[in-house]
């Protein structure tokens, strides 16, 4: 059975969900994307390169954002903030429509297409903390998706314990965490923008 996958923002208000465009309307705002997506293959330089589109984007459109840096939590996706200012409906819109333009489709070719490290300090820190409030683990959890699948399916219980543990040796790390993983918690989720996943907020 296929699994959808699932993008779940932690997030201390910096994000801001988007409502859900048909798919046509989706393929055609994406289609600038394809510099990228064209070969099937997204590499190290053109996401990083996306990423900094989008920003561009952002700032273009008078938003501060911050400079991307490497997740501890999968060691695959660029963290970064972009702060919201003036009407917020405004700024979902701008945020959306950057997104749509620049990184939809980029960041998850990347992401998905790659095995996910956690870092270290962060995965025994996360063990702990599971362990603590009762989950059962087998001591052989390497990703947040293990984490997930151990705390009986629900990755906001995971996330309650990894966001912490990587802010305790990553304090410095924006404010927005993404991760994509491939399962779901529909108890915290909407649907993605594109209609093809789901996307959580919590602190």
């Amino acid at each position: 059975m296929a699994v959808t996958i699932a993008a779940l923002t932690m997030s201390a208000g910096c994000t801001t969900g988007v409502a859900p465009q048909p798919r046509d309307a989706y393929a055609e705002q994406t289609v600038s994307q394809e510099w990228a997506l064209a070969d099937g293959v997204v590499t190290d330089e053109e996401y990083q390169t996306a990423v900094d589109r989008f920003l561009a984007c952002m700032v273009a459109e008078g938003y501060r954002t911050t400079q991307p840096v490497r997740s501890p939590i999968d060691g695959l996706t660029l963290l970064y903030d972009v702060e919201p200012a003036g009407d917020i409906e405004q700024f979902n819109e701008k945020q959306e429509a950057c997104n749509l333009r620049e990184l939809s489709r980029i960041e998850p070719g990347y992401v998905e297409a790659r095995e996910q490290h956690m870092d270290e300090r962060v995965r025994t820190a996360t063990q702990e903390c599971l362990q603590e409030t009762q989950v059962p683990l087998t001591g052989e959890e390497r990703t947040a998706a293990d984490f997930a699948a151990a705390a009986d399916g629900s990755v906001a219980k995971a996330m309650s314990c990894i966001v912490p543990s990587a802010r305790k040796f990553y304090p410095d790390l924006p404010g927005r965490i993404v991760l994509r993983t491939p399962l779901q918690d529909a108890s915290s989720a909407t649907p993605d923008a594109d209609g093809g996943g789901l996307s959580g907020t919590s602190r």
